[in-house]
């Protein structure tokens, strides 16, 4: 896209002949007639008569500080800024809940998978979920016993108590949970059916065979059973907390979305409320005077036109759009009409009003530009303040939401795969592999599961970036089929073309064919569309100038 803004259009002159067609400037200095009236004229004419689209583009304004409308305008501009503090101060606190809520359910879901883990089929795996999770009932659980914690007991009268903890198990205990599907058959079996290990891990034959005493087994008994009781009930209770978080963040990225956009408008109207700090010298402190500018961006339809790309070798169809640019500045004095039930004063701006019209012919992306440069600042000011709280989280939401899905799906996590440009089993290790993107989560969806997990916050989607490719093999196809048009073309001639081909095979014989039609074709295209062009200047001009007349004969202006 074309990088341009309207400052850029307003230094063109028009001998420049590149968008400038028009500047027309009119000056209005009547004591009897006020800015609203003129303004909203221009408003209803350019839309209702003329029925084109208009815009504003930018409305700013200062005034005297002396003046009584800059102290009112001061305590109105206090009002929103307080209301949007007050927004700001909670969206900030639900921030800072939401960032809470997702950190502890990493830490609880890194927890889980050490219990998903025991399943697993690796059984180096699973084993080492396992002692992981032996040592974190010891650090959590055992240790709140005091002295009498296996660590402790470590440190005075048992100094192989841990390792002892770490290795053995009961064997009839753990085949109870493999029978419930707590652990699987390759975990069990590297723990009691290990050929590489000699050593036996059951804590009952290690008592019969005399390897430990009678004291230690009825300290490792008990304590083992301690774990197993834990092991089985804190899966079921994370499991419970886990699904508590997901509908607490829910709850609270609802209430987030809500006053985010409840928000916005007051982070707008603040700014919109500050002063042009930059007075010209129309503004004298003492006097009630206000500067008032504002201005206007009204287009016609858009006009289809053909160009000659020289890179590619062929025609393309290009849009231009009529556009009209409308500025106006008011020395006003802002004058008191009424006042509301609060006092509040209610003002009228009487005075001189100058108002510049420019026309302009531009490409579409030229427009489109011209638009996003001149929303840009206000809309990064708004966003950084709102959209970038969730647009910043928006990857670990979904990861909270959907990566057990995905993850747990075949076919779920070949299509994330290919969307991240990663593979299958990368994804299912590392979640912060997946690439997440408008169209991803639109693929996704088609799934009932994904569907009811995004049920309550498929708003995310528009924080989302989109990925756009270009489809290289529809280029080609194009390519191919012009190609074959062209032969085509050759091989059976119109018969109002056949004299034209004969006298350029007269003429070029012994030269290069194709460049030579290639500039017959060029020159044709640029002659339309010079014709179409200098047509679409010539009405865009015309409304121009019937803005021009008709406002002054609208208020009493001479004409000549």
């Amino acid at each position: 896209m074309k990088n341009i803004k309207i400052d850029d259009l307003k230094n063109e002159k028009i001998e420049d002949n590149k968008h400038k067609i028009l500047e027309i400037k009119l000056i209005l200095d009547n004591p009897n007639i006020r800015m609203e009236q003129i303004y909203f004229w221009l408003v209803d004419f350019i839309r209702d008569s003329l029925k084109m689209d208009i815009n504003k583009l930018s409305d700013d304004f200062t005034s005297s500080v002396g003046s009584s409308f800059f102290g009112e305008m001061g305590q109105r501009l206090t009002n929103v800024l307080n209301n949007a503090r007050s927004l700001a101060e909670l969206i900030n606190a639900l921030t800072r809940t939401i960032i809470s809520i997702l950190n502890e359910y990493k830490q609880l879901y890194s927890v889980y998978i050490l219990y998903e883990n025991l399943l697993s089929k690796d059984p180096e795996e699973a084993l080492a979920s396992y002692l992981a999770l032996k040592d974190r009932w010891l650090s959590n659980v055992d240790s709140s016993r005091g002295a009498g914690a296996l660590r402790n007991l470590q440190a005075s009268r048992f100094p192989s108590i841990v390792d002892l903890f770490l290795f053995t198990d009961l064997k009839s205990e753990l085949e109870k949970f493999k029978n419930k599907k707590l652990i699987g058959q390759e975990l069990y079996n590297k723990l009691f059916n290990d050929q590489t290990n000699t050593t036996p891990r059951d804590l009952n034959e290690l008592f019969n065979n005399g390897i430990i005493n009678r004291r230690i087994y009825n300290l490792l008994n008990s304590r083992l059973i301690e774990f197993y009781s834990w092991l089985e009930n804190n899966k079921k209770i994370l499991y419970d907390r886990i699904v508590l978080l997901k509908s607490y963040l829910k709850h609270e990225l609802s209430s987030l979305l809500y006053y985010v956009e409840f928000a916005k408008p007051y982070f707008k109207f603040a700014r919109k409320l500050l002063q042009n700090p930059d007075q010209p010298i129309d503004v004298v402190n003492a006097f009630e005077t206000a500067i008032i500018n504002i201005s206007l961006i009204a287009n016609q339809k858009e006009v289809k036109v053909k160009e000659y790309d020289e890179k590619e070798g062929k025609e393309i169809e290009k849009t231009y759009i009529p556009l009209y640019e409308i500025d106006m500045k008011t020395r006003a004095i802002p004058t008191v009409v009424g006042r509301t039930d609060t006092y509040a004063r209610m003002y009228s701006f009487l005075g001189r009003i100058d108002i510049v019209l420019r026309a302009y012919l531009v490409e579409k992306e030229e427009y489109d530009s011209i638009i996003i440069n001149q929303e840009s600042e206000d809309l990064a000011y708004i966003t950084g303040l709102t959209d970038d709280y969730i647009k910043s989280m928006s990857g670990l939401i979904l990861e909270v939401f959907l990566y057990d899905i995905i993850k747990s799906d075949e076919k779920l996590l070949k299509i994330v795969a290919e969307k991240s440009d990663a593979k299958p089993e990368e994804i299912r290790n590392d979640p912060y592999k997946i690439s997440w993107t408008r169209e991803l989560i639109e693929e996704l969806e088609k799934d009932e599961r994904i569907k009811r997990a995004l049920s309550s916050i498929t708003w995310i989607k528009k924080y989302l970036e989109s990925e756009k490719k270009e489809k290289k093999e529809d280029k080609k196809e194009e390519k191919k089929e012009e190609k074959k048009e062209s032969s085509i073309s050759l091989i059976f001639p119109t018969l109002g073309n056949i004299i034209m081909w004969l006298l350029k095979v007269i003429s070029t014989f012994g030269r290069d064919l194709s460049n030579i039609e290639k500039n017959i074709k060029r020159k044709s295209i640029e002659e339309e569309k010079k014709l179409i062009i200098e047509e679409t200047k010539e009405k865009t001009i015309d409304t121009a100038w019937k803005i021009y007349m008709t406002f002054k004969k609208t208020f009493n202006m001479l004409n000549y």
